[in-house]
C-alpha cells in the first residue's frame, strides 16, 4: 500500500548494498544490485563551515520514504520512474541502515529525465532511519501508514 506522500516524491538514492563475500580468505565483499529509493523530503538548513571566506556544508535533509526499485543494466538516477518495477510500501529497502551512502537527487522527481532549475545532486549519508516510536506497538502503525522516516546528510554539487 503507498504511503499519503507517494504522490510527492522529491528526493532520490541510488543505494548500493554489500554483496556476497567472494575470497573467504580475503573476506572482501562485491557490491550488491543498486536500489534506487524515492522519497517525500524537506531541506532543514545546511551545516555551515566557513571555508576561505566562502560558506559551504552539507545540506540537512529530512523526510519519508516512499517506495524503492532494484536497478536493472542502463538504469540511473535520472530514469523515468515507469522503467521501473516498484515497492512502495515506505518501508526501507532489506540492509539499508543508518550510515549507508548514495548518489542522490533533490528535486522534481516526476519530471525526469528532464531536470528542472532548483534541483541538487551529490552524496546523502542516512544519518537515521527509523520512527520516533520504534518498529513494534504505535511505531508499527505509523510506519504502516507514513513509511520509514530518515535523516541524513547530503554533499551537493549543484
Amino acid at each position: 500500500m503507498a504511503t499519503p506522500f507517494a504522490a510527492f516524491p522529491n528526493l532520490r538514492i541510488v543505494w548500493t548494498p554489500l554483496g556476497t563475500i567472494t575470497d573467504l580468505r580475503e573476506g572482501v565483499q562485491e557490491a550488491g544490485t543498486p536500489i534506487l529509493i524515492e522519497a517525500f523530503a524537506k531541506g532543514e538548513g545546511r551545516t555551515e563551515e566557513l571555508t576561505g571566506g566562502i560558506r559551504a556544508g552539507a545540506l540537512v535533509v529530512t523526510g519519508f520514504i516512499t517506495r524503492y526499485a532494484t536497478m536493472g543494466a542502463g538504469q540511473t538516477i535520472l530514469t523515468a520512474a515507469s522503467a521501473f518495477s516498484w515497492t512502495d510500501t515506505g518501508l526501507r529497502p532489506p540492509g539499508l541502515l543508518p550510515g549507508a551512502d548514495g548518489t542522490a537527487f533533490f528535486g522534481y522527481v516526476q519530471n525526469l529525465p528532464t531536470i528542472t532549475a532548483g534541483a541538487e545532486r551529490g552524496r546523502l549519508r542516512f544519518t537515521q532511519i527509523g520512527q520516533d516510536f520504534g518498529v513494534g506497538g504505535i511505531g508499527a502503525l505509523v510506519r504502516a501508514q507514513t513509511g520509514d522516516k530518515f535523516k541524513g546528510l547530503m554533499g551537493t554539487v549543484s
